[in-house]
């Protein structure tokens, strides 16, 4: 694959059956509701967190198409809330069945796909701060229902992985460390306790790689040698501020705490939270934060909702603030300006 540059769409708890999905969805679904689907994209997953990857200039290309269709992008994000519902109710049915079909499986697939694409349309939108912010607050609210549904169906997915595991004598975790494509496969093959030979290498960091017409799997050495290629390591420099997108107005001064995963942080002092972006688990640490800087996102985004129902000041899409900001700085965040000053560092 030819070099390109690399956006980072989110950051999540995921597992490998379920982010295959999504990639599976990034380069064949993505066209008729964003223009155009990604000609490649691919998941970096490690400790059960994914780093969704697509070419930037073709996230440019989705901008570019949602605004000039702004009336069918409109159409689309109002109808968000029936397909939430359209692709609950499936869910609950098929996680109530004992035997279920191929056929039936594959056509959730189809509509669970079509769900995954509207992430797309509500995030990519939000790059763009000049649209009209009342227009702007209704995307948030329809992506925060489709986060929510999102995380419901996950639970009902979690159910049928259960029952699949049992009924065919492989542990879930193991099941789950599968991709669609191969877990397809096997099931069509009644071989799904081959899976045990499949996932060697996939507990600890991978990549799953998803082209149009092919899927590869790298671990080890290969993935990280992808990983210097396709994604490297930008010198921040020695630099005293850094800007963003304001997302919520607002002055901090305070001691950055950086923090990648939520889960198992605790703090009992007033921070100013800097990471790469924030995900629904966040919220309880949130309560203890001044201000929030994220490298990633735009005024869509999970960081840009939350600070706003908070009223925290938050400015997003720095790019560099992880890289920039450590533990201990003494930083000054102006988010009406989108400016974090360094005023000493630890």
């Amino acid at each position: 694959m030819t070099y390109m540059k690399w956006h980072l769409n989110v950051k999540r708890s995921a597992y490998p059956l379920d982010a295959s999905i999504i990639l599976e969805s990034d380069v064949k679904s993505l066209k008729e509701a964003a223009g155009t689907s990604y000609s490649a994209c691919f998941a970096v997953i490690e400790k059960g967190i994914a780093a969704y990857y697509a070419p930037e200039i073709e996230v440019k290309r989705q901008l570019l198409y949602l605004k000039r269709n702004f009336k069918a992008t409109q159409r689309r994000i109002e109808g968000i809330p029936i397909l939430c519902q359209k692709l609950l109710k499936e869910v609950k049915e098929l996680s109530r069945m004992r035997n279920i079909t191929i056929s039936r499986f594959k056509n959730f697939l189809f509509l669970y796909r079509q769900f995954i694409t509207t992430r797309i349309v509500t995030r990519v939108i939000g790059y763009d701060e000049h649209l009209d912010h009342d227009f702007l607050s209704e995307v948030a609210k329809a992506r925060l229902n489709f986060k929510e549904t999102w995380e419901e169906v996950r639970k009902y997915l979690g159910k049928i992985w259960q029952s699949f595991g049992g009924e065919h004598g492989i542990s879930p975790e193991n099941l789950k460390l599968l991709t669609i494509i191969e877990f397809l496969s096997l099931w069509q093959k009644k071989k799904l306790k081959l899976a045990q030979e499949m996932i060697i290498g996939r507990d600890s960091r991978f990549i799953i790689l998803r082209q149009t017409d092919k899927e590869i799997i790298l671990t080890g050495k290969k993935a990280d040698d992808f990983l210097k290629k396709n994604l490297p390591q930008e010198e921040a420099g020695n630099v005293n501020f850094i800007q963003g997108r304001p997302a919520f107005g607002g002055y901090a001064k305070g001691r950055v705490k950086a923090i990648d995963i939520a889960a198992g942080a605790s703090l009992r002092k007033r921070f100013i939270l800097v990471t790469s972006m924030t995900t629904p688990d966040f919220v309880p640490l949130l309560k203890m934060a001044d201000a929030i800087v994220t490298d990633e996102g735009g005024l869509t985004c999970h960081a840009a909702i939350i600070s706003r129902e908070l009223k925290i000041p938050c400015i997003v899409g720095t790019k560099i603030a992880t890289k920039v900001l450590h533990d201990g700085d003494l930083v000054e965040v102006d988010a009406d300006k989108g400016v974090v000053k360094i005023i000493k560092r630890k």
